[in-house]
């Protein structure tokens, strides 16, 4: 939690990197998707180090602006969809995401 005077990290000006390969399995598992099809590929997170929210990038866009290195040429500000957002459960120490 966040007091009054405590800022929030501004992550718009990180690079977009690709999700760590291992948030997949519980996603997978608790929304039922099929790993054969799922694009996740073209899931994102900003280079911050830590992967709160997912970004999910366009073929056309990850094809051109990362696969291309544009995005080490400019700062990339907005981009993608934000599709999943990283939650704790107060219950439990599982850490899950959620639809955003």
């Amino acid at each position: 939690m966040y007091h009054k005077h405590q800022k929030k990290e501004d992550l718009s000006k990180q690079d977009f990197v690709p999700a760590d390969p291992s948030v997949w399995p519980p996603i997978v598992k608790e929304f039922g998707l099929d790993t054969s099809t799922f694009p996740t590929d073209q899931f994102f997170v900003r280079a911050s180090g830590e992967a709160k929210i997912l970004y999910f990038l366009c073929k056309h866009v990850k094809g051109e602006l990362i696969d291309r290195g544009i995005q080490e040429r400019v700062t990339v500000i907005n981009s993608g969809l934000k599709a999943f957002e990283r939650c704790s459960l107060k219950e439990s120490n599982h850490m899950s995401y959620r639809l955003a």
